[in-house]
């Protein structure tokens, strides 16, 4: 037993830290320098390949995960043939494979990856093999903090949001990992969070470090764990899901309330909403060419939905969103239930993230995705 254990470790493990390595570099400058997209993409379908294996030859899933698993599989599988568009199957390989494996390894090895991802593109950097690029300026518009405009740079990764998400994302695993966090730990991230912020301008990865900061050293302090606080995180996902599609879908231009968030958000609010209008609701996905690029990329206008729930609604169909939000509901009520308070303020942070990225289910932005497997699916033994 002890020897199948160590071996279903080593497998999950191995195809964890080069799914993650390759989507972490995928974030940063470095392919400018190594382009070898192909030869990743490779690396990715052979971790993939080996948590499949991992999860045949394992013999400690029951028969309802695994009528779950061939049942959503082949429905994700569809949908992603239609998108063409594989991200999504392969995050559901991994929070299947996750199965009896420590989620605080998890965390500890995310955490080291992330770290010599950053170490990697400090040094490029500093020593001129990736740039630091310039992307224009932004401005608080007289919300927080001040109306002044802050340039934004990407630090070496693609985007400035990219680099400020890395950081805010790498934080609150290094929290849940220690499971604590003391007063000099909690202004060290912050004053980290503040100083990326200032270089790249992101207004929503601050905005979320400024409210789930705070909360995360509340409760790797608090002693106790409420009734009400159980019944607030199961409703919150609810609340979050059900705000992000509506708010886009129900756009006005001609109400003032949603041209101030819409440019809060960064017009986010208006793309989705515009494609929502020129894609419509599928049963199964389909495949949409997402422009990126505000210089007319292909000849064709900027498109690109950033938000997590719309673009799954729109790319992957509306049978595999209500599942998904199933099992981020799910989720949320299992982690309140055994009362893991920073866990459920991690997982709530990568929900509200996902409000405006596309984050809730891309393994390489964060490890709480995988709490799907974990807390909705498998039942893990292992804490």
């Amino acid at each position: 037993m002890k020897e199948k254990m160590i071996r279903d470790d080593m497998m999950f493990f191995t195809a964890y830290i080069l799914y993650l390595v390759v989507g972490a570099i995928k974030h940063t400058q470095l392919l400018n320098v190594m382009p070898m997209t192909g030869i990743l993409e490779l690396v990715r379908i052979g971790a993939v390949s080996v948590v499949c294996i991992k999860i045949i030859l394992s013999k400690e899933y029951t028969s309802r995960q695994v009528t779950i698993f061939c049942f959503f599989v082949f429905i994700v599988f569809i949908s992603c043939m239609y998108s063409k568009n594989f991200e999504l199957f392969y995050f559901i390989c991994f929070v299947f494979g996750i199965k009896d494996v420590s989620y605080s390894k998890v965390l500890q090895v995310t955490f080291a990856i992330h770290m010599i991802v950053i170490g990697m593109v400090v040094v490029s950097v500093w020593t001129g093999i990736i740039s630091n690029e310039a992307m224009g300026a932004v401005v608080w518009s007289e919300t927080m903090i001040s109306d002044e405009f802050i340039e934004r740079n990407t630090l070496g990764f693609v985007h400035p949001n990219t680099a400020s998400a890395v950081v805010f994302f790498t934080t609150i695993i290094y929290i849940c990992m220690r499971n604590t966090c003391s007063f000099l730990e909690f202004i060290i991230s912050f004053g980290i969070n503040f100083m990326v912020y200032q270089k790249t301008g992101s207004r929503t990865c601050f905005i979320i470090i400024i409210i789930f900061l705070p909360l995360m050293y509340w409760f790797a302090n608090k002693k106790t764990f409420h009734k009400y606080w159980q019944v607030l995180f199961t409703v919150a996902p609810i609340i979050i899901i059900l705000v992000a599609i509506l708010m886009q879908i129900y756009y006005d231009p001609n109400n003032e309330f949603f041209v101030e968030i819409n440019s809060l958000l960064s017009s986010r609010l208006q793309l989705g909403h515009q494609g929502f209008l020129d894609y419509g609701i599928t049963l199964f996905g389909q495949s949409i060419l997402w422009i990126s690029d505000w210089n007319n990329e292909y000849g064709l206008p900027y498109n690109y939905v950033d938000s997590a729930y719309m673009r799954i609604l729109l790319e992957n169909g509306i049978i595999v969103y209500i599942f998904l939000c199933i099992f981020i509901v799910i989720t949320m009520y299992y982690l309140a239930k055994k009362k893991k308070g920073m866990l459920c303020i991690a997982f709530l942070a990568l929900l509200v993230h996902s409000m405006v990225e596309m984050s809730v289910y891309v393994i390489s932005w964060s490890p709480f995705c995988l709490l799907m497997g974990q807390m909705a699916i498998l039942d893990n033994n292992k804490e």
